[in-house]
Formats: C-alpha cells, structure tokens, sequence
C-alpha cells in the first residue's frame, strides 16, 4: 500500500514506476514462487501492477481536485495548461489509461508467456474472487493453496522439474521418488497418480465429501493439475480447489 502513495503525482509512466514494480514483484514471487506468471499471480490475487494503480490515482485527482474549495482548485480551473505542469503531465498519462482498470487490460494485453495465454485459455480470472475466499474460509491449508495458485498462474515445482532445471540428480527425470516407479514426478503424477500419496487422497476425499470414483472421473483426459479444475458450476471449482489444497497440505 505504501508504494501507491503519491501516485497522483509521480505519475504513470512505465520509466517512473518500473522501479517500484521490481519491489512489488520481489514480493509476489515469494508468494507464488518461482516459474509462475507474475501477470496471473496479479490478476488472481487482484493485485494491480503500480502502473495502473497510478493511473486510477492520477484520473481520481483529475476529477477530484478541481471540485474542492482548495488553492489547489483555483490553481487547475484557472484555465492555463502546460505539458511540463502537473495537471499537463497528468492529462498527457492518462488519455490512454482513463481509469485503474483500462491500464490494468492494457498492460495484460502486452504479456506473451505461455503460463498467462494458459491462464487465459482456462479461463481461470472467472474463479479468481472464489479462490480467493477460499483461502480466507480454509487458512489452515496456506502450503495447499500456494500449490494451488502455482498450479492457475504457472507450474507445481516437482523433483523432475528440478532434474530438468539441473539442481537435482538426472535420474529423477525417469523415476519418481516417492512410489520409486519408472515414472518421472510430475505434478499431474504428484498430486493425483502417485501410490505414495493416495492415502492422503482418500483424507481428501473425505474432506470434502466425494467419492474415490468420482476423484477419478475428474482425472479423465487431464495432462496436468490445471486440467483437475474447473470454471463451474462455482461448489464443483471450490471443491476440486480445496481438494488439491487439501491433498498438498496432508
């Protein structure tokens, strides 16, 4: 909250908060970890990029400001305007970013990684508010809701991305640890395959009171954990997302 003050007038412009975005990043990274797209974590956790909150600062002064019984007032309704002024600088950042929310879509529109086109494609902003309230209802399972965020916003990490990444022995590329199968660990495998954890699946299931078969219809055709969950109807999202928190918590 502290980087947004004095937005209205340090302005909106990528040179000037590029700097306080790294900072916010730095943050949202240690939330979501590595490998996930910051643009999706911003949009899931309803964190606005510093760019466009200053741009909803600066168009809320322009509408505000010139309606108070200020100095300030008279100054911005005495008619002049120059381009190297506030009220010039602001009119000038704010023609193409009117309000938070138009700078928020612009700045989207300009993300090309996978992990954000998948976010799209899933369409999981339709189930962002929900998982939010869930992970206010359910804060016991803070470890499963962060698998969970990674799992809308990027990727699970797992001991096969690690060999892939190089920070762990080759061999976990063909085995998975856990059930010493000849299988590598995926997060698909990790979360709903894997023989080592299925007791904790059970747990789940009962958690959330479903059956084994019905787990298993979820699984059909899915490729990764994304595909476990759905958009609606909004019970069928909010079990299948605390089922995943649950089985990652146990």
């Amino acid at each position: 909250i502290a980087m947004k003050y004095g937005a209205e007038a340090y302005g909106s412009t990528a040179t000037i908060t590029g700097e306080i975005q790294k900072v916010a990043n730095i943050a949202l990274k240690i939330i979501s970890g590595n490998g996930c797209s910051l643009t999706a974590v911003r949009r899931d956790l309803n964190i606005p990029p510093i760019q466009a909150t200053a741009a909803g600062a600066q168009s809320r002064a322009l509408a505000k400001l010139p309606t108070l019984k200020t100095e300030v007032a008279r100054i911005l309704n005495c008619g002049r305007t120059n381009t190297r002024c506030w009220l010039g600088k602001t009119r000038g950042e704010t023609k193409k970013r009117r309000s938070r929310d138009e700078a928020w879509r612009l700045l989207e529109d300009k993300e090309k990684s996978k992990a954000w086109k998948r976010y799209k494609e899933k369409n999981f902003e339709k189930t962002s508010k929900l998982f939010r309230n869930l992970t206010a209802l359910e804060s016991t399972l803070q470890k499963g809701w962060k698998a969970v965020l990674q799992i809308r916003t990027g990727h699970l990490w797992t001991c096969e991305r690690a060999a892939r990444r190089g920070v762990a022995d080759e061999n976990l590329l063909t085995v998975c640890p856990c059930c010493e199968k000849d299988t590598p660990e995926t997060p698909l495998h990790r979360i709903f395959v894997c023989e080592k954890w299925e007791a904790y699946r059970q747990k789940a299931d009962a958690q959330v009171g479903i059956s084994r078969g019905e787990r298993m219809m979820w699984g059909e055709g899915a490729e990764e954990p994304a595909d476990l969950l759905v958009q609606e109807p909004e019970r069928e999202a909010a079990t299948r997302m605390i089922w995943v928190a649950t089985v990652v918590s146990l």
